[in-house]
């Protein structure tokens, strides 16, 4: 009974390691406008009010090749020295999701877990074989 609850808690202690790792992984709402002596269709992402993007705050050039891009009904505002109205969006990053890069999040846990029901196995084994 005690190496089953160890077993289950070695497994979950390893499931959970790869769940601290995914903190760029996340969905955010912005603005794209075109905002003169800005560059055209550029995402605002620091909030003033509510559906109100701040033109002098966070925002970034060509996000299509950033971010994924999810366009939201209705319109938003960018008030910087003028308003101007553009199209709420959501963003996620990463754009292309690189699942190879991540590949190590479950081979490193697997791999552990492997060899600590090979290493208790093969101890099991060892002591059956000393009775007998």
């Amino acid at each position: 009974m005690k190496v089953i609850i160890m077993g289950r808690f070695v497994f979950l202690f390893f499931v959970s390691i790869p769940l601290l790792f995914y903190s760029k992984v996340y969905a955010a709402d912005g603005c794209i406008a075109n905002v003169p002596l800005q560059s055209n269709g550029r995402l605002y992402v620091t909030l003033n009010s509510v559906n109100d993007w701040d033109a002098y705050g966070t925002g970034y050039n060509n996000p299509n090749s950033i971010y994924c891009i999810k366009s939201r009904s209705g319109s938003c505002t960018v008030s910087g020295l003028f308003t101007y109205t553009g199209t709420p969006v959501t963003y996620t990053l990463p754009v292309g999701c690189p699942i190879d890069d991540y590949n190590w999040f479950l081979i490193l846990p697997l791999g552990g877990l492997g060899f600590y029901y090979m290493r208790k196995r093969t101890q099991l084994q060892f002591q059956e074989d000393l009775v007998a």
